[in-house]
Protein backbone atom coordinates (compact mmCIF):
# COMPACT_ATOMS: atom_id res chain seq x y z
CA UNK A 1 0.00 0.00 0.00
CA UNK A 2 1.55 3.60 -0.37
CA UNK A 3 2.17 5.75 1.81
CA UNK A 4 -0.33 8.35 1.37
CA UNK A 5 -3.16 5.70 1.83
CA UNK A 6 -1.57 4.06 4.49
CA UNK A 7 -1.63 7.10 6.91
CA UNK A 8 -5.37 7.57 6.55
CA UNK A 9 -6.10 3.97 6.61
CA UNK A 10 -3.77 4.07 9.83
CA UNK A 11 -6.03 6.34 11.42
CA UNK A 12 -8.93 4.62 10.25
CA UNK A 13 -8.62 1.74 11.74
CA UNK A 14 -7.14 3.28 15.18
CA UNK A 15 -10.65 5.18 15.19
CA UNK A 16 -12.58 1.81 15.24
CA UNK A 17 -10.95 0.66 18.14
CA UNK A 18 -12.19 0.58 21.40
CA UNK A 19 -9.90 2.46 24.42
CA UNK A 20 -8.07 0.37 26.16
CA UNK A 21 -8.97 -0.16 29.82
CA UNK A 22 -6.89 0.38 32.39
CA UNK A 23 -6.02 -2.81 34.94
CA UNK A 24 -6.44 -1.74 38.96
CA UNK A 25 -2.67 -2.28 39.23
CA UNK A 26 -2.41 0.93 36.70
CA UNK A 27 -4.45 2.97 38.64
CA UNK A 28 -4.05 5.74 41.27
CA UNK A 29 -4.45 3.80 44.84
CA UNK A 30 -4.31 4.36 48.46
CA UNK A 31 -4.05 2.26 51.71
CA UNK A 32 -7.03 2.99 54.36
CA UNK A 33 -6.81 2.35 57.81
CA UNK A 34 -10.04 1.33 59.80
CA UNK A 35 -11.05 4.13 62.24
CA UNK A 36 -13.95 2.06 63.90
CA UNK A 37 -15.43 -0.97 63.86
CA UNK A 38 -18.42 -2.85 65.42
CA UNK A 39 -18.28 -7.02 66.59
CA UNK A 40 -21.58 -8.11 65.65
CA UNK A 41 -23.75 -10.55 68.21
CA UNK A 42 -24.26 -13.01 65.26
CA UNK A 43 -23.66 -12.76 61.43
CA UNK A 44 -25.07 -10.53 59.16
CA UNK A 45 -25.58 -10.77 55.31
CA UNK A 46 -26.16 -7.22 53.91
CA UNK A 47 -26.48 -3.93 54.97
CA UNK A 48 -27.65 -0.64 53.20
CA UNK A 49 -27.84 3.51 53.83
CA UNK A 50 -30.71 4.87 55.15
CA UNK A 51 -30.60 8.38 54.81
CA UNK A 52 -28.06 9.10 57.69
CA UNK A 53 -28.17 5.55 59.14
CA UNK A 54 -27.28 1.98 58.53
CA UNK A 55 -29.80 -1.14 58.29
CA UNK A 56 -28.02 -4.63 58.51
CA UNK A 57 -29.73 -8.07 58.02
CA UNK A 58 -29.06 -10.48 60.24
CA UNK A 59 -28.27 -13.96 59.02
CA UNK A 60 -30.87 -15.42 61.54
CA UNK A 61 -33.32 -14.08 59.18
CA UNK A 62 -35.67 -12.34 62.40
CA UNK A 63 -33.74 -8.69 62.79
CA UNK A 64 -32.67 -5.67 61.10
CA UNK A 65 -30.17 -3.46 62.96
CA UNK A 66 -30.63 0.67 62.62
CA UNK A 67 -26.65 1.61 63.31
CA UNK A 68 -25.58 5.34 62.92
CA UNK A 69 -22.50 6.23 60.78
CA UNK A 70 -20.38 6.14 63.75
CA UNK A 71 -21.80 2.31 64.33
CA UNK A 72 -23.86 2.83 67.40
CA UNK A 73 -26.47 0.68 67.76
CA UNK A 74 -29.52 2.94 67.71
CA UNK A 75 -32.97 0.53 67.11
CA UNK A 76 -33.70 -3.44 66.44
CA UNK A 77 -36.37 -4.05 64.08
CA UNK A 78 -37.55 -7.61 64.60
CA UNK A 79 -38.70 -8.84 61.26
CA UNK A 80 -42.98 -10.50 61.62
CA UNK A 81 -41.73 -13.44 59.82
CA UNK A 82 -38.56 -15.18 60.15
CA UNK A 83 -36.43 -15.33 56.28
CA UNK A 84 -35.56 -18.88 55.57
CA UNK A 85 -33.06 -17.30 53.69
CA UNK A 86 -32.47 -14.00 54.03
CA UNK A 87 -29.81 -12.76 51.20
CA UNK A 88 -30.61 -8.56 51.29
CA UNK A 89 -31.57 -5.02 52.19
CA UNK A 90 -32.58 -1.88 50.63
CA UNK A 91 -34.38 1.30 52.19
CA UNK A 92 -36.63 3.84 50.44
CA UNK A 93 -38.40 7.06 52.44
CA UNK A 94 -41.26 4.46 53.68
CA UNK A 95 -40.38 1.10 53.46
CA UNK A 96 -37.64 -1.36 54.47
CA UNK A 97 -36.94 -4.11 51.61
CA UNK A 98 -35.47 -7.82 52.79
CA UNK A 99 -35.27 -10.78 50.36
CA UNK A 100 -34.55 -14.57 50.31
CA UNK A 101 -33.69 -16.80 47.23
CA UNK A 102 -36.82 -16.16 45.53
CA UNK A 103 -38.97 -13.68 47.21
CA UNK A 104 -38.66 -9.98 47.94
CA UNK A 105 -40.58 -8.53 51.17
CA UNK A 106 -41.44 -4.98 51.70
CA UNK A 107 -42.36 -3.65 55.19
CA UNK A 108 -43.67 -0.01 55.72
CA UNK A 109 -41.30 1.60 58.61
CA UNK A 110 -44.05 2.57 61.27
CA UNK A 111 -46.21 -0.76 61.03
CA UNK A 112 -43.06 -3.63 60.69
CA UNK A 113 -45.67 -6.10 59.04
CA UNK A 114 -43.59 -8.34 56.48
CA UNK A 115 -45.70 -8.72 52.88
CA UNK A 116 -44.15 -10.86 50.40
CA UNK A 117 -43.78 -8.17 47.24
CA UNK A 118 -42.26 -9.77 44.42
CA UNK A 119 -42.34 -13.93 44.07
CA UNK A 120 -40.73 -15.95 41.70
CA UNK A 121 -37.20 -14.04 40.96
CA UNK A 122 -34.00 -14.11 42.52
CA UNK A 123 -32.90 -11.10 43.34
CA UNK A 124 -29.10 -9.92 42.19
CA UNK A 125 -29.63 -6.09 42.86
CA UNK A 126 -32.28 -3.34 44.03
CA UNK A 127 -32.46 0.14 43.68
CA UNK A 128 -35.12 2.72 44.68
CA UNK A 129 -37.16 4.22 41.75
CA UNK A 130 -39.41 6.01 44.16
CA UNK A 131 -40.93 5.50 47.23
CA UNK A 132 -42.31 2.44 47.46
CA UNK A 133 -41.04 1.63 43.96
CA UNK A 134 -38.22 -0.49 43.32
CA UNK A 135 -35.95 -1.21 40.27
CA UNK A 136 -34.98 -5.19 40.68
CA UNK A 137 -32.07 -7.18 38.75
CA UNK A 138 -33.05 -10.86 38.09
CA UNK A 139 -30.70 -12.94 37.84
CA UNK A 140 -32.80 -16.37 36.43
CA UNK A 141 -34.33 -14.32 33.59
CA UNK A 142 -31.50 -11.54 32.94
CA UNK A 143 -33.34 -8.72 33.19
CA UNK A 144 -34.37 -5.46 35.32
CA UNK A 145 -37.98 -5.12 36.75
CA UNK A 146 -39.79 -2.16 37.72
CA UNK A 147 -41.80 -2.77 40.53
CA UNK A 148 -44.43 0.01 41.24
CA UNK A 149 -46.54 1.02 44.45
CA UNK A 150 -49.03 -0.93 43.74
CA UNK A 151 -47.47 -4.28 42.96
CA UNK A 152 -47.13 -4.09 39.50
CA UNK A 153 -44.10 -5.92 37.86
CA UNK A 154 -43.05 -3.95 34.24
CA UNK A 155 -40.38 -5.09 32.10
CA UNK A 156 -37.36 -2.17 32.57
CA UNK A 157 -34.37 -3.58 30.84
CA UNK A 158 -33.63 -6.74 29.25
CA UNK A 159 -30.81 -8.59 27.31
CA UNK A 160 -30.45 -6.50 24.93
CA UNK A 161 -29.80 -3.10 27.39
CA UNK A 162 -27.68 -5.39 29.57
CA UNK A 163 -26.17 -8.53 29.87
CA UNK A 164 -26.08 -10.30 33.65
CA UNK A 165 -27.54 -7.17 35.48
CA UNK A 166 -26.57 -7.72 38.98
CA UNK A 167 -26.01 -4.62 41.62
CA UNK A 168 -27.83 -1.76 41.56
CA UNK A 169 -27.65 1.49 42.63
CA UNK A 170 -29.37 5.15 42.57
CA UNK A 171 -27.52 8.31 41.37
CA UNK A 172 -28.11 11.68 41.45
CA UNK A 173 -30.78 13.59 39.02
CA UNK A 174 -33.06 10.32 38.49
CA UNK A 175 -29.85 8.34 36.96
CA UNK A 176 -28.74 4.87 38.02
CA UNK A 177 -26.06 2.27 37.44
CA UNK A 178 -25.94 -1.43 37.24
CA UNK A 179 -23.21 -3.75 37.00
CA UNK A 180 -23.74 -6.53 33.67
CA UNK A 181 -21.63 -9.39 34.46
CA UNK A 182 -18.81 -8.34 36.79
CA UNK A 183 -17.01 -5.97 34.26
CA UNK A 184 -19.33 -3.93 32.35
CA UNK A 185 -21.08 -0.83 34.35
CA UNK A 186 -24.08 0.67 32.90
CA UNK A 187 -26.14 3.92 33.30
CA UNK A 188 -29.82 4.17 32.73
CA UNK A 189 -32.07 6.95 33.22
CA UNK A 190 -36.10 6.73 34.19
CA UNK A 191 -37.12 5.98 31.41
CA UNK A 192 -34.85 2.83 30.49
CA UNK A 193 -32.46 4.46 28.40
CA UNK A 194 -29.27 3.49 28.32
CA UNK A 195 -27.03 6.61 29.35
CA UNK A 196 -23.29 5.22 29.18
CA UNK A 197 -21.37 2.06 29.14
CA UNK A 198 -17.73 1.09 29.97
CA UNK A 199 -16.01 -1.69 30.58
CA UNK A 200 -14.37 -2.53 34.11
CA UNK A 201 -10.40 -3.39 34.63
CA UNK A 202 -11.28 -6.00 37.02
CA UNK A 203 -14.41 -7.90 38.60
CA UNK A 204 -17.27 -7.07 40.65
CA UNK A 205 -19.94 -8.18 42.26
CA UNK A 206 -21.25 -5.70 45.09
CA UNK A 207 -21.88 -1.71 44.41
CA UNK A 208 -23.09 1.49 46.03
CA UNK A 209 -23.29 5.11 45.78
CA UNK A 210 -22.68 8.28 48.11
CA UNK A 211 -24.91 10.98 47.48
CA UNK A 212 -22.76 13.05 45.40
CA UNK A 213 -23.19 10.24 42.89
CA UNK A 214 -19.47 8.53 43.16
CA UNK A 215 -19.42 5.02 43.18
CA UNK A 216 -17.95 2.61 44.97
CA UNK A 217 -17.36 -0.84 43.26
CA UNK A 218 -16.11 -3.99 45.55
CA UNK A 219 -15.64 -8.03 45.29
CA UNK A 220 -16.57 -10.45 47.78
CA UNK A 221 -13.72 -11.41 49.56
CA UNK A 222 -10.95 -9.11 48.21
CA UNK A 223 -9.34 -6.60 50.21
CA UNK A 224 -10.22 -3.88 47.74
CA UNK A 225 -13.32 -1.09 46.22
CA UNK A 226 -12.97 0.77 43.03
CA UNK A 227 -13.64 4.87 43.19
CA UNK A 228 -15.41 5.87 40.29
CA UNK A 229 -16.27 9.64 39.92
CA UNK A 230 -16.24 12.01 38.00
CA UNK A 231 -12.46 12.93 38.98
CA UNK A 232 -11.58 9.23 37.77
CA UNK A 233 -10.74 5.64 39.25
CA UNK A 234 -9.24 5.02 42.23
CA UNK A 235 -8.62 2.01 44.25
CA UNK A 236 -8.50 1.61 47.65
CA UNK A 237 -6.99 -0.88 49.58
CA UNK A 238 -8.07 -1.98 52.49
CA UNK A 239 -6.40 -4.17 55.39
CA UNK A 240 -4.94 -7.44 53.23
CA UNK A 241 -7.37 -9.53 56.02
CA UNK A 242 -10.20 -7.71 55.11
CA UNK A 243 -12.60 -10.26 53.71
CA UNK A 244 -15.52 -8.06 52.31
CA UNK A 245 -18.99 -9.21 52.54
CA UNK A 246 -20.86 -5.66 51.69
CA UNK A 247 -20.30 -2.21 51.27
CA UNK A 248 -22.14 1.50 51.76
CA UNK A 249 -20.83 4.86 51.98
CA UNK A 250 -22.06 8.57 52.44
CA UNK A 251 -19.52 10.45 50.99
CA UNK A 252 -17.41 10.63 54.03
CA UNK A 253 -16.82 7.23 55.09
CA UNK A 254 -16.70 3.88 54.03
CA UNK A 255 -18.83 1.11 55.92
CA UNK A 256 -17.73 -2.57 54.95
CA UNK A 257 -19.00 -5.95 56.70
CA UNK A 258 -16.61 -8.05 56.65
CA UNK A 259 -16.38 -11.98 57.33
CA UNK A 260 -20.45 -11.36 58.46
CA UNK A 261 -19.89 -10.42 62.03
CA UNK A 262 -18.16 -7.59 62.21
CA UNK A 263 -18.64 -3.58 60.33
CA UNK A 264 -15.61 -1.77 59.92
CA UNK A 265 -15.75 2.23 59.12
CA UNK A 266 -12.68 3.70 56.97
CA UNK A 267 -12.57 7.50 56.60
CA UNK A 268 -12.58 8.40 53.02
CA UNK A 269 -9.91 10.82 51.73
Amino acid sequence: MKVRYLIPFLALLLAGCPPKVATLDRLPSRDLAVSASLELAGPAVDLCRDGEDLLVLEASGTRVLRLGFDLAIEDTVVLSERLEWPRGIAADRYYIYVHEDEILYRLLKDELELTAWLNNVRVAGLASYAPGEMLVSDEDRGMVWYKTLFGESRRFLDVSDIGRPGALTRLPEDEFAALGGTRELVRFNRAGIVTGRRELGGDFDLMCADPEGTLYLGRTGQPLVLVVSGEGDEVLHLPPTTDVAALCGDGRRLCVLESSDRISLYELP
